[in-house]
């Protein structure tokens, strides 16, 4: 129904922020519901809440979804998990493989698949060999500085005190 009443008004469908779609057992009615809008309609998410099978992978590319963020923020285990409490980084880059190959048995463009890569304390120093992780699988990797990052503006601010003045750092 919000899709319907929202159609003439939604450019864009962002699926995240209040939990993990594709937990959700009705994730595909939900993505095509907006899809079918017209709006373009991407999810934030970790991969790692259910193992794709190339059936459930070529139901997700038929769904109509525009693009997914895949958070993965590291490159070994022991970094992924340090941010991604409990997190699978096998899983997470299976599912990203499968999604890949159900794009291209399809014939498909969408959805684009992105790493993006949460940068912190922990896992700084897995930036390289996670961007020579997304050339091998065929994906873009975007990094994102989070609050826990000694190199996050926020933090800086709350733990010295000392207001951040951002020129000097870009």
């Amino acid at each position: 129904a919000i899709a319907a009443n929202g159609a003439p008004y939604m450019q864009r469908v962002g699926l995240f922020n209040w939990g993990e779609l594709f937990l959700n057992p009705d994730y595909l009615e939900i993505i095509r519901a907006f899809a079918e809008t017209g709006a373009f309609t991407f999810v934030d998410t970790n991969l790692v809440a259910r193992e794709f099978s190339a059936d459930d992978a070529d139901a997700l590319v038929g769904a109509g979804l525009s693009r997914i963020f895949a958070s993965i923020d590291g490159a070994t285990q022991e970094g992924y998990q340090a941010y991604r409490v409990r997190g699978r980084l096998d899983r997470a880059l299976r599912n990203i493989e499968t999604l890949l190959e159900a794009r291209e048995r399809r014939g498909a463009v969408t959805p684009e698949v992105i790493w993006k890569f949460l940068v912190n304390d922990v896992n700084e120093h897995e930036m390289m060999a996670a961007a020579e992780r997304a050339i091998e699988i065929g994906v873009p990797i975007v990094y994102e500085l989070n609050n826990k990052s000694r190199w996050s503006r926020q933090r800086r601010r709350r733990e010295t005190g000392i207001p951040i003045v951002k020129a000097r750092y870009e």
